[in-house]
């Protein structure tokens, strides 16, 4: 074989190593710089996210509930409803992924909490219906229950509830469902999920006013 072609091909093999470590090593550099630049921009966007939700939410968790509603376990109370849409918009799982704080733990806690007291109302929506429709004569001892446990005053039941004629039996009946076995398993965890959410929403109120202060000081 011609000495030449032996020392080129001699050459051609470390040569072809090199240019393939060469490209991997550009590639990978690439790579590596192209997932930070899309990690800045996700936490850019994360940082966009937290601007826009901030004061819209704390203004919507302080707002006062002038009005109770005691006609109702279902739907949530509007203030809830319209706090949990707004978490909703702002993809906090990702969110929480890509630039976790304070502030993304408290609205993953808050969101969670809202999530299981839709499901316990609706559980115990049910079971007062369901409890009513087999062993209630009158069509009103749901309603009255429902008030009971939403916590009703004495003059709301009074003045909503004042036929004489029927009351007694109403009252009578809305005391046997509410000490159903089943009816009072899913009120205990409607309160409970209760208590949760309000513990949750007074953390991330806290949060909140935090986060607007540090970014006034910033100004």
């Amino acid at each position: 074989m011609n000495p030449l072609m032996l020392s080129n091909w001699s050459s051609f093999v470390p040569d072809l190593i090199v240019g393939a470590v060469t490209g991997s090593l550009v590639a990978l550099a690439l790579y590596i710089f192209e997932r930070r630049a899309a990690t800045e921009r996700r936490k850019a966007e994360a940082r966009a996210v937290s601007r826009r939700l901030v004061h819209p939410l704390l203004m919507v968790l302080q707002r006062p509930r002038l009005l109770e509603d005691y006609t109702s376990i279902v739907p949530i109370p509007k203030k809830s409803k319209r706090a949990l849409e707004l978490i909703e918009s702002a993809d906090l799982d990702l969110w929480h992924e890509i630039a976790a704080s304070d502030l993304t733990a408290s609205l993953w806690r808050f969101r969670s909490a809202l999530w299981d007291l839709e499901t316990d109302a609706e559980n115990l929506h049910d079971a007062v219906r369901r409890w009513s429709a087999i062993h209630s004569q009158n069509s009103d001892t749901a309603n009255y229950a429902t008030a009971k446990l939403l916590g009703a005053p004495r003059q709301y039941l009074e003045e909503n509830f004042a036929d004489p004629a029927t009351r007694p039996l109403i009252e009578g009946e809305a005391q046997r469902l509410l000490g159903s076995k089943f009816v009072k398993k899913h009120a205990a965890a409607y309160r409970g999920a209760r208590g949760r959410v309000e513990r949750a929403q007074e953390s991330l109120v806290q949060v909140l006013i935090i986060e607007i202060r540090a970014r006034s000081s910033d100004v």
